[in-house]
């Protein structure tokens, strides 16, 4: 054990005669019952510790000639009593230590030193977890006894401003120190910052929200907890919010409300995330609800259904209810595309730290985000007017139409010469499935004559095109993968 105690100059009378007081003992201290000269008089003849005696120069020289320390293990320290930060130095340092128990006798400090003493073993409580004692011998009147003291601990009053420094980061940050303290509440706390920050949402929703909504309602009809009623409120209330996105049935509305309680605790990097992984899950619910996909939500799932919304491409991992299904829903998806890129840009300019973001800039963009889903997943439920008619002729399809046309009958024209029906679908893939179905090699060379179309392309790359081009006339309609593809061969020397 290791005690601290403040010196003063109590022990003697007027006349600097020694003079002793009675001491009674209401803690766990092995302390008997007694007369004795001071506190530390008190402390020394009782306890077998460490101990260290601080005090102005006036007190040390004081209690050296008054108390009998042989045979004791004792450092004494000096500290400027009139330097108000020089004793909370001299404690913090002090309580710098690996005891088990830590005692720090208050009862003879003056003035501003108990408190200061008190604060530095708060801080000390807060940084390395050391459990401290405040020791105290309150002055007692009865008819019995007379005057005499009795001793209490006050580190009732550390545990309730560790409290109180706990709940007051949650409230501003959602984030709790670590488990300094074997409380309830401020373990709650803690496990459930944890829980949240390590994106560990099961047990974040089945163990850590009920045991601080407990630990909460438990604090908040204890009446030695009753100043800390204001924090409290504000913490119950964050659980709330964060009960009402648990009862979402749909994963994507849960991480939407996630999202904006991150954003409104200025977690930027957590909020952008939560909408970019809702919003694939919003896609995969109506595609799984539209029976285009039946498989679980996995990365390669995720991966198709998004390629398919913001690009029309068509993997084997989808089921489509017939040729047309994209140019159908064009409207809807394009709604859909330019937020979920306004989402992966944030998060991605977030997460790989780009220099050029401001803070403002980022906030306002996110406020639109959050705006833009809660618009469309919630108020309009864009993908719920998804359809599964089929109608080649409505106006998106026919466009489709004549934009593929135009851009497949440039490529052969400019590259092979080989000319295609601008106008009809069906005469423009029947040229090319006639091709197809032939040897190309020769029917389709180079203008030079001498580098033929598989050759310059690759037969693989080459069947691919075709198969786009002949199935125009179904209306198998991937304009951009097709014109990317353009775009990568541009540079093959064919002339």
């Amino acid at each position: 054990m290791k005690i601290i105690s403040i010196l003063g100059l109590a022990g003697t009378d007027r006349d600097g005669s020694p003079l002793k007081s009675l001491y009674r003992n209401e803690t766990s201290l092995p302390i008997n019952e007694g007369n004795y000269l001071n506190s530390t008089d008190v402390l020394i003849q009782n306890i077998d510790a460490d101990f260290f005696l601080i005090g102005s120069k006036e007190a040390i020289a004081k209690q050296q000639l008054l108390l009998q320390t042989k045979s004791r293990r004792i450092q004494w320290q000096e500290f400027d009593k009139d330097d108000l930060s020089d004793i909370f130095k001299l404690v913090l340092e002090l309580t710098d230590t690996d005891y088990e128990e830590l005692v720090i006798d208050l009862t003879h400090g003056l003035r501003h030193q108990p408190i200061m003493a008190a604060f530095a073993a708060f801080i000390r409580t807060v940084l390395s977890k050391q459990k401290i004692k405040l020791l105290f011998a309150a002055e007692t009147y009865d008819n019995d006894l007379g005057k005499h003291y009795r001793y209490v601990f006050l580190d009732d009053y550390i545990d309730h401003a560790a409290a109180s420094f706990t709940l007051s980061s949650f409230v501003k940050t959602l984030s709790a120190p670590s488990d300094m303290y074997d409380d309830p509440l401020i373990d709650a706390l803690y496990q459930f910052s944890r829980e949240l920050f390590s994106n560990h949402l099961s047990a974040l929703f089945t163990t850590a929200l009920p045991s601080l909504e407990a630990a909460l309602t438990t604090a908040r009809i204890s009446k030695d907890l009753a100043f800390l009623d204001p924090l409290i409120e504000q913490a119950l209330e964050i659980v709330e919010d964060f009960k009402k996105a648990k009862q979402h049935s749909e994963l994507y509305r849960m991480y939407l409300d996630l999202a904006e309680i991150m954003f409104r605790f200025n977690y930027p990097l957590l909020a952008a995330t939560y909408l970019y992984e809702g919003t694939q899950l919003y896609f995969y619910y109506h595609f799984l609800r539209l029976k285009i996909i039946q498989s679980p939500p996995e990365y390669d799932v995720l991966s198709a259904i998004k390629s398919f919304v913001l690009k029309g491409t068509i993997s084997s991992e989808l089921t489509l209810p017939h040729h047309y299904f994209y140019c159908m829903n064009a409207e809807h998806f394009k709604k859909m595309s330019a937020t979920f890129e306004s989402i992966r840009e944030i998060r991605n300019n977030t997460a790989h730290l780009n220099i050029n973001y401001t803070h403002d800039g980022l906030h306002a963009s996110l406020a639109n985000a959050v705006k833009s889903c809660n618009d469309l997943f919630i108020t309009q439920d864009v993908f719920s007017k998804l359809t599964s008619t089929s109608d080649p002729e409505s106006k998106h399809c026919r466009e489709d139409k004549v934009i593929f046309m135009k851009i497949s009958a440039n490529f052969f024209d400019d590259y092979f010469g080989i000319k295609l029906n601008r106008q009809d679908p069906i005469k423009h893939a029947s040229r090319l499935n006639l091709i197809k179905r032939k040897d190309f090699d020769a029917l389709a060379m180079s203008k030079n004559n001498q580098v033929t179309l598989s050759q310059a392309l690759g037969k693989e790359t080459f069947h691919k095109i075709m198969d786009y081009a002949i199935k125009i006339d179904r209306a198998v309609l991937d304009t951009v993968e097709l014109n990317n593809l353009i775009r990568s061969y541009k540079s093959v020397h064919v002339y």
